[in-house]
């Protein structure tokens, strides 16, 4: 028996791919008759074939599995990155405006201090421009004026 276990094991040793329980039975069954031998090993070459067909769905499932998952992961990410990089210039386009509108009231405020102080009888603030009854502004000339 153990003989031809080994006889089985050296003769199958190029179709060591072969599932493992197929191996066994051969095994096995080669202790019977020699024509009960051939039909079993028709058999299991049948089951063989089988076996690995249904091997191969399972391997291609499992392939179509992972290619599925790693796709969403892939995605995921791009998607992640796109609203975080959406964010991060969104803020910096707010802060921008921000700043600016904060420099330009800075320097209309000090412009407009600078108009009062030099020109006492403006309230800019208020936009009532009052011009004092001496003095005449010269059409066309704001910059000279004349008393009368």
């Amino acid at each position: 028996m153990m003989m031809m276990m080994m006889m089985m094991m050296m003769k199958d040793n190029d179709n060591y791919d072969q599932d493992d329980d197929v191996f066994w039975s051969r095994c096995f069954n080669s202790s019977s008759s020699s024509s009960s031998s051939s039909s079993s090993s028709s058999s299991s070459s049948s089951s063989s074939s089988s076996s690995s067909s249904s091997r191969l769905v399972v391997v291609v499932a499992v392939v179509v599995v992972e290619v599925v998952v790693l796709a969403a992961v892939v995605v995921t990410v791009v998607v992640v990155v796109v609203v975080v990089v959406v964010v991060v210039v969104v803020t910096l386009v707010v802060v921008v405006v921000v700043v600016v509108v904060e420099v330009i009231i800075v320097i209309s405020e000090t412009a407009l201090g600078t108009i009062e102080r030099v020109l006492p009888h403006c309230d800019v603030r208020s936009a009532a421009y009052t011009t004092p009854s001496h003095i005449i502004l010269t059409p066309g000339r704001p910059d000279l004026a004349q008393n009368p």
